[in-house]
């Protein structure tokens, strides 16, 4: 598995929020737990992968750059509904681009996880060496493919 996307609806059918866990392996009660914050169901309707991603990172600054930067690529959206219907942005690419910050948003891509209940944290993927690492290695695997992360539609 390469990218975040690779565990999204597949052997385990995971949802968005439960295979950007799976990627970072988070322990399988949290990753169970995520079950219900797929599909729109996170609070407010933010995106199952972004909820996730809250998780992940160590502060609520940290999360707002996180959120400001997926807003920027993604056409503005964070909401389930808004990526879906508006901006046109599938779920695997909201997974992959949610995974891929985290790690940029977190210090030296080493995951702590605070007062949330999760003991001993989270340890990185072992593939990541930079945020896009998998993307980019996928990309060189298989040149034919598309990429994970399409490009964004701008809007006018």
């Amino acid at each position: 598995m390469t990218s975040a996307s690779d565990f999204f609806h597949r052997e385990e059918n995971l949802n968005c929020a439960q295979a950007v866990l799976k990627y970072f392996n988070a322990p399988p009660e949290k990753i169970a737990e995520y079950k219900a914050f797929g599909g729109g169901r996170a609070p407010e309707g933010l995106c199952g992968a972004l909820h996730a991603a809250r998780l992940l990172v160590d502060d609520e600054e940290k999360f707002r750059n996180l959120l400001e930067e997926f807003a920027a690529r993604s056409g503005g959206a964070i909401t389930c509904r808004a990526l879906k219907n508006e901006a046109g942005f599938p779920c695997p690419a909201c997974v992959n681009l949610a995974a891929e910050l985290v790690e940029k948003h977190t210090v030296a891509n080493e995951l702590t996880v605070v007062s949330k209940g999760l003991e001993g944290g989270i340890t990185p993927p072992p593939v990541s060496r930079k945020p896009g690492y998998a993307i980019r290695a996928a990309r060189r695997r298989n040149a034919d493919t598309p990429p994970s992360i399409p490009a964004v539609p701008t809007r006018h």
